[in-house]
């Protein structure tokens, strides 16, 4: 017969389970609880840092996308804008100075300016002599008339006879009375001037 330790035989002494048995639980009672839950906390922060991750490379990919889309159309934009072409440069119509009378000029034999019907003082000439005019009016148009010859009226020499609003020109006279004295009568409403150079 085998004692029981929680049913002793009459005349003998209980048994001491031993230690770490508790009343009413088998020795082996560690085999039949489950084992402890494992901890979670670890494995849900990696799956959050995981997800993180996921939507930070689509944020970036996303963003590569639109910045090389708007690159696109400026590129194209700026390949389609119409590039402004240079108008050809307008030549304006240049203003050609009226050239002025030329004299081969020698020595100065006489100078008369006047308004309205004027006679020059007796001067003595050349032949040729050269003969530089002009008049100019402040309006309108007018004539203008000179001759030259000699201090009795001899040996007439036509100078100008023309009109306008002015002019200057030089013309050469043949007095054929040299050593003698000539004068100028020249007549127009606008101021004038004669001046009458030898030949040498």
């Amino acid at each position: 017969m085998t004692s029981n330790p929680h049913n002793p035989v009459p005349g003998e002494q209980p048994q001491d389970p031993g230690p770490g048995s508790e009343p009413g639980r088998p020795a082996g009672g560690e085999q039949g609880q489950p084992p402890p839950p494992k901890p979670r906390g670890s494995k849900t922060r990696l799956v959050a840092a995981a997800g993180v991750l996921g939507l930070v490379a689509v944020a970036g990919i996303i963003t590569g996308f639109a910045v090389s889309g708007n690159s696109n159309s400026g590129t194209s934009a700026a390949a389609q804008s119409p590039v402004p072409t240079a108008s050809p440069a307008q030549h304006l119509p240049q203003r050609t100075a009226k050239p002025r009378a030329t004299v081969s000029r020698g020595h100065l034999l006489a100078t008369f300016t006047g308004v309205g019907a004027r006679t020059s003082a007796p001067f003595r000439v050349t032949n040729p002599a050269f003969v530089h005019f002009g008049y100019r009016c402040a309006s309108g148009s007018h004539s203008f008339s000179a001759s030259m010859a000699t201090t009795s009226g001899g040996n007439h020499q036509s100078i100008a006879s023309t009109s306008g609003t002015g002019t200057s020109q030089a013309t050469t006279v043949h007095p054929n009375a040299t050593g003698s004295s000539y004068k100028i009568s020249a007549s127009s409403a606008c101021p004038y001037f004669i001046r009458v150079y030898s030949s040498s």
